[in-house]
């Protein structure tokens, strides 16, 4: 685990620190070497059920001894980030997917971009658009309101999307490809 050492070694038991964490996709708040308010148990556990091959999720009320706790990963606003929050099965796989980007293409500042409050709060999906940080170039991520947080999640519903501060629904797609 060449990005994490345990407490042990800093003097404080049970904290993690961080040595190759990329900075926040969406604000560029680069994490502090000391985990402990950005990466912890979510609250979601996994059971792995053997008779029938299958991990199911269950909450922290019905969950047993046996039961592992699934990650996050927050970009902390309390310390200067955008609320951002990746999710994982484990704490390697929050932090694997806080560090995965996808390759980056232009986006085309086009006439169909539109300010944040004008975006449909209906559940369609569309397109954000990220310019909080002026260090960071503008970004570009699929997603949708969600009523029930009262917040725009990614359309897998575990990045909010803090930070968005533009959007536009998404292209037409071609009615026939020309081969």
């Amino acid at each position: 685990m060449g990005h994490q050492v345990l407490a042990a070694a800093a003097g404080r038991k049970g904290c993690v620190m961080n040595a190759d964490l990329l900075p926040c996709p969406f604000c560029g708040y680069k994490p502090p070497k000391d985990l402990s308010d950005t990466l912890y148990p979510s609250g979601i556990y996994r059971r792995f059920e053997p008779e029938i091959g299958f991990t199911s999720f269950i909450g922290r009320r019905d969950r047993l001894p046996t039961d592992e706790p699934c990650w996050a990963m927050h970009c902390t606003e309390n310390m200067g980030g955008c609320g951002a929050q990746i999710n994982g099965n484990t704490r390697d796989e929050a932090i694997a997917a806080w560090n995965t980007r996808a390759p980056q293409q232009p986006v085309q500042p086009a006439d169909g971009w539109r300010p944040i409050e004008s975006a449909p709060k209906d559940g369609s999906v569309i397109i954000f658009g990220y310019t909080a940080n002026p260090r960071v170039n503008h970004h570009a991520y699929e997603g949708r309101w969600n009523e029930a947080q009262q917040t725009w999640t990614s359309v897998n519903g575990f990045i909010l999307l803090a930070g968005a501060n533009n959007w536009m629904p998404f292209p037409a797609p071609p009615n026939e490809v020309k081969q």
